[in-house]
């Protein structure tokens, strides 16, 4: 039974256009839900079925009290301390020091700058994706859901 604050739409759902044996398809992948992949025809009918089967796995780990992954967007920030050690190559060290060297700014700030602006883009991007029509129809399941190794 399903909880009744629970909304599917809070989680972060990615759709991106693919080609699937010849034909285009819309794929949505679930952040919080790594093995789920929905493909559709359209990327409205994909948004739609990954709602779906957020809330069907939901609904399952609740029976079977589970826990369930929370959306990313409701995990505290306190989990993090804004420090984050990343690798590069040398190369792209090398090309991305000259770059910073270029702007007058320390490395650290431009990698930082350059990921805020990047996640801005990112959140837009999915802004207008979750701006279509949400309609959840329980019990609809295209055949096109892959639930590959659900473990949350």
């Amino acid at each position: 039974m399903a909880s009744k604050n629970f909304d599917p739409g809070n989680y972060q759902v990615l759709i991106c256009k693919t080609i699937e044996d010849d034909e285009e398809m819309f794929v949505a992948r679930v952040a919080e839900l790594p093995d789920v992949a929905v493909y559709e025809s359209t990327s409205a009918i994909a948004y739609r079925v990954a709602l779906r089967v957020i809330t069907a796995l939901h609904d399952a780990a609740v029976e079977e009290k589970r826990p369930f992954p929370m959306p990313l967007s409701s995990q505290p920030e306190a989990q993090f301390n804004g420090r984050v050690t990343v690798r590069f190559s040398r190369s792209d060290h090398a090309r991305i020091s000259h770059w910073a060297n270029e702007e007058d700014v320390s490395l650290n700030s431009l990698i930082a700058t350059t990921m805020s602006r990047a996640l801005g883009e990112r959140d837009a991007r999915r802004q207008s994706t979750a701006t279509v029509g949400v309609e959840v129809v329980a019990g609809y399941f295209s055949t096109n859901v892959e639930v590959v190794d659900w473990k949350h």
